[in-house]
């Protein structure tokens, strides 16, 4: 299993995720924040499995990984045009951070509210970590920013195929449920363009997001991007 370490999780970034926009928090407040996040710290695991694959884009709907797995969605090959190589990353905090989460819902919501926010937080800068070394590999080249299942058109039943190819479940740990989704709760599986070439920026966009409609972040006026 590949490891990473977490010292602290970027309270700012846990922050949006609970909604806080400005102003003074008091002494109580961050007594639970720093109690709740050595709580998370020391439940994680995080553990991460990536790959690179030769991209071939024959249609303008589809991406094929490597012969491996073949990925039917228009948004993600306008996200990777011009790209010759994809990386496929997995990366999870670990079943104990879910565990946490789950027992605190029972004997303490508001702990649970911030350890779910910590966890998110914690998640994506496991991401940004395994990106930079994806980066790190590949010095003259540019990267595309993460895309995963569940964006736009790229469904989420390509979950169990990325895990799969990168070989994550005996890797990490990751598995899907029954309904789909990644386990552990606090997993990220995503695709990286490499090439040879510089990318013209792009951005993600909440009005292309198929879970815009339901997303809890929007709603309360902040975004994932």
């Amino acid at each position: 299993m590949t490891m990473i370490k977490l010292d602290s999780i970027d309270r700012q970034q846990a922050l949006r995720y609970l909604s806080y926009k400005s102003g003074e928090i008091s002494a109580a407040a961050r007594e639970l924040l720093d109690s709740c996040e050595k709580e998370i710290l020391a439940a994680v695991s995080p553990a991460y499995s990536y790959r690179y694959f030769d991209l071939a884009m024959d249609a303008p709907d589809t991406v094929d990984l490597g012969g491996m797995l073949n990925l039917r969605s228009n948004a993600l090959y306008e996200h990777l045009k011009g790209c010759s190589v994809a990386a496929v990353m997995c990366v999870t905090l670990g079943a104990a951070a879910d565990t946490l989460i789950r027992r605190a819902q029972i004997t303490d919501m508001a702990k649970a509210v911030i350890f779910d926010a910590y966890g998110s937080s914690a998640v994506e800068q496991c991401a940004d970590i395994v990106q930079e070394m994806i980066s790190g590999e590949n010095p003259s080249h540019s990267l595309t920013w993460r895309y995963s299942p569940g964006y736009d058109d790229l469904s989420l039943d390509y979950q169990q195929g990325l895990l799969d190819i990168t070989n994550a479940g005996k890797r990490t740990g990751m598995t899907i449920t029954a309904g789909g989704l990644l386990a552990p709760m606090k997993s990220i599986t995503a695709i990286i363009g490499i090439s040879d070439a510089e990318i013209a920026p792009k951005h993600r966009d909440c009005s292309v997001c198929r879970a815009k409609e339901s997303c809890a972040m929007r709603q309360r006026g902040i975004h994932c991007g």
